[in-house]
C-alpha cells in the first residue's frame, strides 16, 4: 500500500519536491493505542510498556524502508512527548529515545533529509542533537525558544564538542546551492571540478599532484562538460 501511494504522489509532483512520510515517535503511537492509560501503564507497568515500544519500533522503521524503497527522500520524524510538560527528561531517555533511534538508524543510509518534529511548549531541545537530524522543527512561535535564539544556542554547542561540522549535503539541486566545500571557498561547479582535477591543496598534510594524469593534466573543456551535465 505505501508504494503504490508513494507511487501516486511522486508522479503527480514530479521528481524534484522531497516527499516525506510522517513517522510518529513509538511512544507517541503507544499513546495513541492506549489513551490516557498510556502513563499508568509507564508508572506501573514499564517492562510491558517497554516490550510493546520494542514492536512498534520495529513496524515504524519497516514502514519508513518501504517509504524510501519506493521513492520517498526521507522522513518527517514527530514526537508529541518530548516535552518537559509531559514528561521528565530522564523519563523520556529510557521510554522515549531509544526506542525512537531504534527507527531513525536504519532508514539514514537511505534517506536523504531526516527531519525531527519536536511538538508542543517547553520540548526537551537537549536531546535534539542524539538525533543526528538534518532539520529540527518546533512551534517557535508559539511555545518559544525562537529561531534566532535557538539557532545560537545549537551552534554553540556544536561548536563545543565538534560533532556534525563536516556533514554533507545532498547532489539534489547542486547547480543551486553555492558556493561550495565545507567553508565555502569555491564559487562554480567549475571550481569545484577543477580544484579536483589539479589534485592540488594548500594542506601541507594532504598529498598534491594526484589530479587526473597524475600531474593535474585534465583540461578545461572537459571540465566545463562534466558542470553543464551536473546543471541539468
Amino acid at each position: 500500500l505505501s508504494g503504490s501511494v508513494v507511487a501516486l504522489i511522486r508522479r503527480a509532483l514530479g521528481p524534484e519536491p522531497f516527499v516525506l512520510p510522517t513517522l510518529f515517535s513509538p511512544l507517541t503511537v503507544a499513546k495513541q493505542l492506549a489513551g490516557d492509560a498510556w502513563l499508568s501503564h509507564l508508572q506501573e507497568q514499564p517492562a510491558a510498556l517497554e516490550a510493546g515500544l520494542r514492536t512498534i519500533a520495529g513496524s515504524c522503521a519497516a514502514f519508513g524502508q518501504a517509504c524510501l524503497e519506493h521513492g520517498c527522500d526521507g522522513v518527517f520524524f514527530a514526537t508529541q512527548l518530548a516535552r518537559r510538560e509531559v514528561l521528565a527528561r530522564e523519563a523520556y531517555e529510557r521510554f522515549g529515545l531509544p526506542y525512537d533511534l531504534a527507527v531513525l538508524e536504519p532508514l539514514r543510509e537511505r534517506a536523504q533529509v531526516v527531519l525531527l518534529h519536536l511538538h508542543g511548549a517547553n520540548p526537551l531541545f537537549e536531546l535534539a542533537q542524539l538525533y543526528r537530524a538534518d532539520i529540527v522543527n518546533w512551534h517557535d512561535r508559539e511555545a518559544g525558544p525562537d529561531l534566532q535564539q535557538e539557532q545560537l544556542r545549537h551552534q554553540a554547542q556544536l561548536s563545543a564538542d565538534g560533532r556534525f561540522r563536516f556533514r554533507t549535503p545532498s547532489l539534489r539541486n547542486v547547480a543551486l546551492t553555492a558556493p561550495y566545500m565545507h567553508n565555502g571557498m569555491l564559487e562554480s561547479l567549475e571550481d569545484v571540478l577543477a580544484f579536483y582535477d589539479r589534485g592540488r591543496s594548500e594542506n601541507p598534510n594532504v598529498r598534491t599532484g594526484q589530479g587526473r594524469g597524475g600531474n593535474g593534466g585534465g583540461s578545461d573543456g572537459a571540465v566545463a562538460v562534466v558542470a553543464r551535465d551536473f546543471r541539468r
